[in-house]
């Protein structure tokens, strides 16, 4: 009975939602043949190491030391291959190198603990069958399959193709920066952080559309140009929520974009006030006094006690814009495709 209550475990990275739906649509496409062995598409996960058994009473020591550092990477399957094992799998070319020291580390901790299986290094792939000898492959994607992987799993084996997520360990550093000293460009799906980050780029896009670039009149603004300013306001807001999720800081609702801009880290504020190219106080005071006003619209009458200006407007999508760009997201290339020319005003 006792060893009935091991887990066979090993350690994993799961896709993230279209990730796995893209896997499943190439799954769909083989040619599969006959005793090639089904894999639930729910259990897709890309393997780091395998453990071997573990019993209950050493599980929470496992857990334990199996917690190291490690940063979000992206992951990207590009080709389909046939194993000569049998396995039928969508691999990677390339291995980021932040997914190669998070290999090494964990691989140092298993050998502490005695576990470690294999001193191989780490192929990116994720098995769509096994026993597939002689399935005939689909062409290849004609986009890649990729994911940003900001976390990884011990996962423990409960039967055929039953997994169960024993503890997930997620990233402890921010993305590291390109050669260009910035992170890289983003898919704006996923995670949440992701999905606020998104959202900003909407109202944004939105903003610009209303006729933000319109001139202002005199002594208040035209009833008009109202939805403009509430979606610059709001895609501040949001770029500002995006940021500090991502850094793992907390967004208060309500509270104004100079106040939730001194919540970030100095890392990234300096970032911010440098795009900008104006002082850090000018420019806190300056959100504050553009969020105040936003959020106070007399919708009747359509007007300000103190008017916002043309410039700050401008501003308002101009931080965005900066916001963004430190977080890697590639606001004119993926949120704002099409308006890229706007944005540049």
């Amino acid at each position: 009975m006792k060893n009935r209550q091991h887990l066979k475990v090993f350690l994993g990275v799961k896709p993230d939602h279209d990730a796995l739906d893209a896997l499943e649509q190439w799954e769909s496409m083989f040619r599969w043949a006959d005793g090639a062995q089904w894999v639930n598409s729910g259990h897709y996960h890309m393997p780091l190491h395998q453990i071997g058994t573990v019993a209950p009473a050493n599980l929470q020591e496992l857990k334990r030391e199996l917690e190291v550092e490690t940063e979000p990477y992206d992951v990207e399957l590009t080709e389909a291959v046939i194993y000569n094992d049998g396995r039928a799998v969508m691999q990677s070319k390339t291995t980021p190198a932040a997914l190669q020291e998070l290999h090494a580390s964990l691989a140092s901790r298993l050998k502490k603990l005695g576990r470690l299986k294999s001193t191989a290094g780490i192929q990116p792939h994720v098995v769509l069958r096994y026993k597939a000898l002689g399935s005939e492959l689909p062409d290849l994607p004609s986009r890649p399959i990729n994911w940003l992987a900001n976390s990884y799993d011990i996962i423990a084996e409960l039967g055929a193709n039953r997994l169960a997520l024993v503890q997930r360990y997620e990233a402890t550093r921010p993305r590291r920066a390109d050669e260009g000293g910035r992170p890289k460009a983003l898919a704006v799906t996923g995670d949440e952080w992701r999905k606020a980050a998104n959202d900003a780029g909407s109202f944004l896009r939105a903003g610009v559309l209303c006729g933000s670039d319109r001139p202002l009149p005199e002594g208040g603004v035209t009833f008009e140009l109202l939805p403009a300013i509430v979606n610059l306001a709001l895609a501040a807001e949001l770029a500002i929520k995006a940021a500090l999720m991502f850094h793992n800081k907390e967004f208060t609702k309500g509270h104004d974009l100079g106040a939730l801009m001194l919540s970030l880290p100095l890392t990234v504020q300096n970032s911010v006030v440098a795009r900008l190219g104006m002082p850090r106080d000018a420019l806190f005071f300056s959100l504050y006094q553009c969020y105040a006003r936003s959020t106070f619209i007399d919708w009747r009458y359509a007007a300000f006690d103190t008017p916002l200006s043309t410039a700050d407007l401008g501003l308002l999508k101009r931080f965005t814009l900066a916001v963004l760009d430190d977080l890697g997201v590639n606001a004119r290339g993926v949120i704002f495709e099409g308006f890229a020319e706007a944005n540049k005003k």
